[in-house]
């Protein structure tokens, strides 16, 4: 297990719904690791992640519906999108938020 799953899987509760964002940049790596990671998909599972949103920006990398279907065999739903108006209803209903962060990101 890597260590950022180690770390995830370590914490205490529950995360029902994650949502990753990288804004209005792009961040290939981190949606490329999250389609084929198989370590990251268990680890959202042991968490008890049963859905997961994902804002994939203007990167090159798009989840096919081979990952769709790879996150439905562990009972999480996948979602995805480029770009919405404002990610606020994303932000409330999330338990875990992953982001790109860029120069700076807080959500309080």
């Amino acid at each position: 297990m890597s260590r950022r799953s180690a770390r995830l899987s370590a914490n205490s509760g529950s995360f029902n719904t994650v949502f990753i964002t990288v804004g209005t940049t792009e961040f290939d790596t981190l949606i490329k690791k999250i389609t084929i990671d198989i370590e990251f998909i268990i680890c959202l599972q042991s968490k008890g992640c049963k859905h997961l949103i994902v804002q994939i920006g203007r990167g090159d990398i798009v989840p096919d519906d081979e990952v769709i279907l790879l996150y439905k065999s562990y009972g999480i739903e996948f979602t995805w999108y480029r770009f919405k108006p404002t990610l606020n209803d994303d932000f409330q209903r999330a338990d875990l938020i992953i982001s790109h962060a860029g120069m700076l990101y807080i959500y309080i």
